[in-house]
């Protein structure tokens, strides 16, 4: 069981393969900021 909302989680994923995608094509990882960091932290 987890501490966070389903839909948090599911956007972590989705970030984390995007994140993962980026650093593929030989780009520096994106930073996540805002609101979801807030959330993340």
């Amino acid at each position: 069981m987890s501490i966070f909302r389903p839909e948090f989680e599911t956007a972590l994923r989705l970030f984390a393969q995007i994140s993962d995608d980026v650093a593929i094509s030989g780009f520096p990882r994106p930073v996540l900021v805002g609101g979801a960091a807030v959330e993340l932290y």
